[in-house]
This record gives structure tokens, C-alpha cells and sequence, in this order.
């Protein structure tokens, strides 16, 4: 019986510190990262949605969920005493093709560096001054700019007809979605007046395209590459959370709105949009 529990015990304290050393790892890469990724095995997980209230929950994958977190999240996360590991990734290793300059990107196969974005943004504007307005909806907390593209048949106007507002990358490492809002605005744009359907957009509505709502995370590794994006913005707060919930109230995630919050949450004020839509994923 005695060697039972001398087995039970060295069983139990290569347990806790095999966890040990997983909490360490997910610090280690919060200190370097602002944010890390971890699984939890399902079987751990009672229930999800408390769960997803104190960490942000991404996809299943096989057995685990995947969530992001950031130091706050993890502490009050360690309270819970659940399982989990670190999800492991080399970091810095993505064949990311990257535009240095604007002519890279008329095969749409590269993603912008931020000034190539802003020069592309600003082209779209002065090249068709007739259907399409820029827009600063505000700054981030890096003070990057928040840019968001006006089309409509009255870009300078606020006219009776329906306001769409399209925007990608709320988490700054989803960013498929910038180059589909990208080529949405150059193919409306470039097609006006030609194809009956871009037209017919243009002329019937007034849409609003902002290709990047997180560009500190979009751009976390520095201006000339997304390889290294985060999900948080610089602040570590997932902007996804960051907005009021109808039900579970204005600071729901436990952190103050950020820049980009109250630039976009004024942005909706000023233009009463009619529906609104962020892209994810990627």
C-alpha cells in the first residue's frame, strides 16, 4: 500500500508540474506576444459560454478549443484550474508575399505593407473623385489611421438612400478579408459606368469600405509585413469584445473601449448605417 501511494504521489507532482511548465510557456509568449494561443480538451470545458466570457474562444480543433487570451484573461482563466496547453506555432515563418508598391498589387496576390495600403486607399479617391471619398474614421492606438472608403453616386452628399459599411480585420490576424474589400473597391470603382451591376451599387447606394479595423494588430510585427499580425490590438484587447452588448452591457469584456472602439462606435453615430458587416477569418 505504501508503494501505491509513493507511485500515486510521484504520479500527482509529475502532473502539477507538467502543468507548471505549460503556465510558464503560455507567460513566456504573452510576454513576447501581448496574446497567446491555447488548447483546452473538451472534456474539460463544462460550459462553453462561461468559458468564452473570460477568454476568446476561436474554433474547435479535434479534441481542444482554441482560445486567444491576453495576462488579464490568463489570470482569471488560472482561477478555473482547467487543463490546457500551449498551441505552438513558428512564428515569423509564413510565406506572406508582401507589396512594396502599388503595381505589386494589381495581381491582387500580395498583401499591402501599411503605406502601400495607405497610398492604395488614397489613389482610389483621387482617381475617381466623382463616386468615391476618403474617410478617416479615427486613429488607432499606435495612431495608424482608421481609413474607410465612401462610394456612392454623391460621395460629399448625405443622400436618401441605404448605407452599407463593410469592414475586415477586426483581428488583426484574420486578413483574407483585406484583400477581398480591396478588390470589392477597385472592382466597383474601375467598373462604374461600365458593368450594369457595379453601376447599379453605385447609383442605388452608399457603401462604405474600411479594409482594416485593426491595423496595430494587422501590423504588429512592423509596417512592412504581416507575418507576425496579432489578434488584440496593441493595447492586447480583442476589439471584437470591445464594443456595448445589448445584453451583457457596455464593458462586458472588462476593459475600457479603445481608440479604435470610439472611433468606430462615433463613425455608426454620424452615418446611421442600414446594415453593417465585419469579415473574419483567414
Amino acid at each position: 500500500r505504501k508503494i501505491y501511494l509513493l507511485f500515486f504521489a510521484i504520479f500527482i507532482c509529475q502532473i502539477a508540474s507538467a502543468q507548471s511548465n505549460v503556465i510558464n510557456d503560455v507567460r513566456k509568449i504573452i510576454n513576447e506576444r501581448k496574446e497567446a494561443k491555447i488548447l483546452i480538451p473538451k472534456s474539460e470545458v463544462k460550459d462553453i459560454n462561461e468559458l468564452a466570457n473570460i477568454i476568446s474562444l476561436d474554433y474547435p480543433k479535434g479534441d481542444f478549443f482554441f482560445f486567444f487570451l491576453n495576462n488579464k484573461q490568463y489570470n482569471k482563466f488560472l482561477t478555473l484550474n482547467l487543463k490546457h496547453s500551449l498551441y505552438k506555432e513558428e512564428l515569423g515563418t509564413k510565406a506572406l508575399n508582401m507589396a512594396t508598391t502599388m503595381a505589386q498589387m494589381s495581381s491582387w496576390n500580395r498583401y499591402p505593407t501599411y503605406q502601400v495600403y495607405d497610398s492604395l486607399m488614397r489613389r482610389f479617391a483621387s482617381i475617381y473623385p466623382n463616386i468615391c471619398k476618403l474617410d478617416t474614421i479615427g486613429f488607432s492606438t499606435n495612431n495608424r489611421l482608421l481609413l474607410c472608403l465612401k462610394i456612392s453616386s454623391s460621395p460629399y452628399q448625405n443622400i436618401d438612400k441605404p448605407k452599407f459599411c463593410y469592414s475586415s480585420s477586426m483581428h488583426g490576424d484574420e486578413i483574407t478579408g483585406i484583400i477581398l474589400l480591396l478588390r470589392l473597391s477597385d472592382w466597383l470603382l474601375s467598373n462604374y459606368g461600365i458593368d450594369q451591376r457595379a453601376t447599379n451599387i453605385i447609383n442605388n447606394t452608399q457603401l462604405f469600405i474600411n479594409p482594416i479595423a485593426n491595423p496595430d494588430g494587422t501590423y504588429a510585427g512592423g509596417n512592412n509585413n504581416v507575418s507576425s499580425a496579432t489578434r488584440y490590438n496593441a493595447n492586447s484587447v480583442d476589439l471584437n469584445r470591445n464594443f456595448p452588448d445589448p445584453i451583457e452591457g457596455s464593458h462586458s469584456d472588462g476593459e475600457n473601449w479603445q481608440p479604435e472602439t470610439l472611433a468606430f462606435m462615433a463613425y455608426a453615430d454620424s452615418n446611421d448605417f442600414s446594415l453593417s458587416a465585419n469579415l473574419h477569418g483567414g
